[in-house]
């Protein structure tokens, strides 16, 4: 563990000691769990994942520069292991954002968001390497010919490098109890901030029956933002760390396939300036196809 808790502050580190250029709708938690799963790869294995996620961001000073943010985002993901140490994934996210401004004007759309694609090594002993990069595919959002800002646009319209470590622990040893830890930090070339996601879970099988199984997860999640810069000044509302505690009931109805369904509060918010977020409800469907 003293590898990944090196490589977590080296992260934290770079991701928030350099400057952004302006703040953006945020999002926690590691996102290749879902398409990836804890588990090690083995070859040909197609894993085909659904995400689905609910949440609410208030950024800004209400009756000056507030932006209310009401986002369902879904993201489907594909992938493939063409060995027994690597994962492949391709990942196409789909949001429908409600905006609401500080002059009482609002906007709704429906939109593609950046694809995105990822890739995680086992490296053995539980660990992993991951990395990913997103595409800017997402559409540029103008209402009345004015350009949305980044928050309520639906992609950072950048190229976003990623990169991530991961540890997890579910052998026979320990069952039914499963652990697991993560950071994924991302890096936008753009506009966006740049961000450190934080993941550590507790899982206990409560109930078995050959394929089929039950089992409830504590999560802790958190997220630390780099500071946005406009023009060369800070932006006030922007940067700083949050954390959400939560919790996860975990389904597998049959062979190859799993079902999961989570809630996240706010416990900390360390966000600087007029930044709140709400609470995230999480749904997510895994098929094993190979």
């Amino acid at each position: 563990m003293k590898g990944l808790g090196a490589a977590c502050v080296a992260l934290a580190v770079l991701f928030v000691g350099e400057q952004a250029h302006a703040c953006a709708a945020c999002t926690t938690g590691d996102p290749t769990l879902t398409a990836f799963g804890s588990d090690k790869p083995h070859a040909g294995r197609l894993r085909v994942a659904l995400d689905v996620r609910s949440r609410e961001d208030h950024i800004g000073e209400a009756g000056v520069d507030r932006v209310d943010v009401a986002e369902l985002r879904t993201e489907l993901g594909v992938a493939w292991a063409p060995s027994d140490d690597v994962f492949l994934q391709l990942a196409l996210p789909l949001l429908w954002r409600d905006v609401a401004y500080a002059d009482d004007a609002s906007s709704s759309m429906l939109a593609s968001g950046d694809l995105g694609f990822r890739m995680k090594v086992a490296l053995g002993a539980g660990f992993s390497l991951s990395a990913g990069l997103s595409l800017p595919t997402a559409p540029v959002v103008y209402i009345d010919g004015k350009r949305l800002p980044i928050e309520a646009q639906p992609g950072t319209g950048s190229f976003d490098p990623a990169l991530g470590i991961g540890w997890s622990l579910s052998d026979r040893d320990v069952r039914p109890w499963a652990f697991g830890a993560s950071a994924w930090g991302v890096w936008p070339t753009g506009a966006a901030n740049p961000q450190l996601r934080l993941v550590m879970q507790g899982q206990r099988e409560l109930w078995r029956d050959g394929a089929q199984a039950f089992a409830l997860r504590a999560v802790l999640e958190g997220r630390i933002d780099g500071r946005a810069f406009e023009g060369g000044q800070a932006v006030r509302s922007s940067g700083g760390f949050i954390s959400f505690g939560g919790i996860d009931l975990s389904l597998a109805p049959a062979t190859d396939w799993q079902v999961e369904l989570g809630l996240r509060v706010p416990i900390i918010n360390a966000l600087r300036g007029d930044h709140n977020e709400g609470i995230i409800a999480t749904t997510s469907i895994a098929w094993d196809a190979l």
